[in-house]
């Protein structure tokens, strides 16, 4: 039965995307306790959390969206063995991820005022 499952071709694809959706689980249910035990104190500090929460959530799907585009090209050069090529991704990969992140403490310490009114608050 083992060796069934083991040599399965899907297999590996398995083994990366249950841990993956399980994390994805766990960050909504800790998304729901947080907002259940905020709802406890005010409807404002709810509201708040709601809104930071969107912007978040944002900043998330841009992540995920270059981590997949990443993975693939990354997959394709090592399709190829081109391991230079791969190095030289990551490499750009990292200064284009502090650059972003340096960009949006910069942004956020600047203007998050404006950027939450803008949403609506």
């Amino acid at each position: 039965m083992k060796k069934i499952i083991t040599d399965n071709k899907y297999w590996p694809i398995i083994m990366l995307a249950v841990p993956a959706s399980i994390e994805m689980v766990f960050q909504q249910v800790l998304g729901l306790i947080d907002n259940v035990f905020i709802s406890h104190i005010s409807d404002e500090k709810l509201a708040a959390v709601g809104l930071c929460n969107q912007i978040y959530s944002l900043i998330l799907i841009i992540v995920a969206a270059i981590a997949s585009g990443v993975g693939i090209l990354i997959a394709q050069n090592y399709g190829k063995q081109d391991f230079e090529t791969i190095k030289k991704i990551i490499h750009d990969v990292l200064k284009v991820a502090v650059l972003g992140a340096i960009g949006l403490i910069v942004i956020f310490k600047v203007s998050i005022r404006n950027i939450v009114l803008f949403m609506g608050a």
